[in-house]
């Protein structure tokens, strides 16, 4: 079943497409930029990018950066028509866990968006 991304904010970021095999997190233009790996975030690029923890996006530094609809703080915006296709390129190698910090309940400084823009692959 597929989630859809909320920032702090409550407006529609992304989209997190599950199926049998794989958790990727696409872009509303379908481009893939992230993915699931056990509670982790990593970008296409190899790049760990934070943790998933019960629907909640925290970044490298613990704080919370994204949500679905269900643990989102906020009122959600509606979310636009989901993509038509996948545009997933050529995944990079997982770069090695980093050490998961204490998660709080504070926000990130980053935005959900630049958060996972920042694991777009240069090929996507």
């Amino acid at each position: 079943m597929d989630a859809i991304l909320y920032n702090r904010v409550g407006k529609p970021v992304a989209l997190l497409i599950k199926n049998e095999d794989e958790n990727v997190i696409s872009l509303w233009n379908g481009i893939a930029v992230g993915y699931l790996f056990e509670d982790q975030i990593y970008g296409w690029n190899g790049k760990q990018l934070g943790w998933y923890i019960d629907g909640i996006f925290y970044d490298m530094r613990g704080f919370q950066v994204g949500f679905t609809r269900r643990r989102c703080p906020v009122v959600v915006s509606r979310a636009p028509a989901k993509p038509k296709q996948l545009i997933k390129g050529a995944k990079k190698l997982r770069d090695f866990p980093a050490k998961k910090p204490q998660l709080t309940k504070g926000f990130s400084l980053m935005e959900l968006e630049s958060l996972l823009e920042s694991g777009r692959s240069r090929q996507a």
